[in-house]
């Protein structure tokens, strides 16, 4: 997640959509007092030298309420005490955190990804090894029907979309340009691929399906499924 206030917007980071390589672009875009929350493995696949060098994701300490104050100084970790910006963290907790005029004032944006398409990517991001992937109907009925990703509510508030854009996955690099003119900057990054090599390179998402697994993965990700028409 980055709040840029040199660039007043918001991007509100989902799941297995793309989002490490558009933090990463992002990032580079960031001044000392924007906010870049702490990404696991902070290297690129395709260019290792570059990284992501995450600042200010803590509240500063005269900003944290009593409450917060006190749980902390109990053992309670700065994110569980809310005054702590995460990776994925949802928008009704952002808008806690920070002030009106950031979060009604900035452009906020977030990228969402066909949900059959996205499962298949989580497939090969859960077991990378061949020799320890289970079949994919058998981690669709037990890790998907029980940790479905949350991206819908990331994004949303009560179940309203709440970001100025979505961009979509599938169309990743035109949207991420219409951003960048949005914001008036001239000279964007490159988006890169990091993390892309989880996921085989030959074969399309459907031939992973079979008719169950497909009604399954439908019903668990019925919302973003009709707010963007996807489609199996």
């Amino acid at each position: 997640m980055i709040i840029s206030h040199r660039h007043r917007f918001i991007y509100l980071k989902c799941r297995k959509v793309g989002s490490t390589s558009l933090e990463i672009a992002l990032a580079d875009l960031c001044g000392p007092d924007d906010v870049v929350t702490p990404l696991d493995g902070t290297r690129t696949r395709a260019d290792p030298d570059r990284r992501i060098n995450w600042q200010n994701h803590v509240l500063p300490r005269e900003r944290w309420p009593l409450a917060a104050r006190l749980k902390v100084a109990c053992g309670m970790t700065t994110r569980r005490a809310g005054v702590e910006f995460y990776n994925h963290i949802r928008a009704d907790r952002l808008r806690r955190m920070v002030d009106p005029a950031v979060f009604d004032g900035y452009f906020k944006f977030a990228v969402e990804r066909n949900p059959w398409d996205r499962e298949v990517s989580n497939y090969f991001f859960q077991h990378p090894r061949a020799d320890d992937r289970p079949p994919f109907a058998e981690f669709v009925r037990t890790h998907t029907a029980r940790w479905p990703i949350d991206n819908f509510d990331i994004y949303t508030i009560g179940g309203r979309i709440v970001v100025d854009r979505v961009l979509r996955h599938e169309n990743l690099e035109a949207d991420f340009q219409a951003v960048m003119d949005r914001l008036g900057i001239v000279d964007p990054p490159s988006l890169g691929r990091a993390r892309a090599r989880h996921r085989p390179e030959k074969g399309t998402w459907r031939h992973w399906y079979d008719a169950d697994t497909r009604d399954l993965v439908g019903r668990l990700y019925a919302r973003e499924i009709a707010a963007f028409g996807y489609a199996f």
